[in-house]
């Protein structure tokens, strides 16, 4: 794997997280303030994940 391969499969992963995390936020049927709970959740919920995969891998 060369170093740009290594750069950006992480940074298509967290990608994707994110979009699933405001996804699943149900934008276009909740009300705004379970939306913005939601994705405050789903975001929280990702950064604690990532930093944990950080810390497990040693960064």
């Amino acid at each position: 794997m060369n170093r740009r391969a290594a750069v950006e499969a992480p940074a298509a992963s967290a990608k994707r997280q994110l979009l699933d995390a405001v996804d699943d936020a149900h934008l276009d049927t909740a009300p705004p303030l379970v939306v913005l709970h939601r994705a405050t959740v789903n975001m929280r919920r990702f950064a604690v994940l990532g930093a944990s995969r950080s810390a497990h891998l040693g960064l």
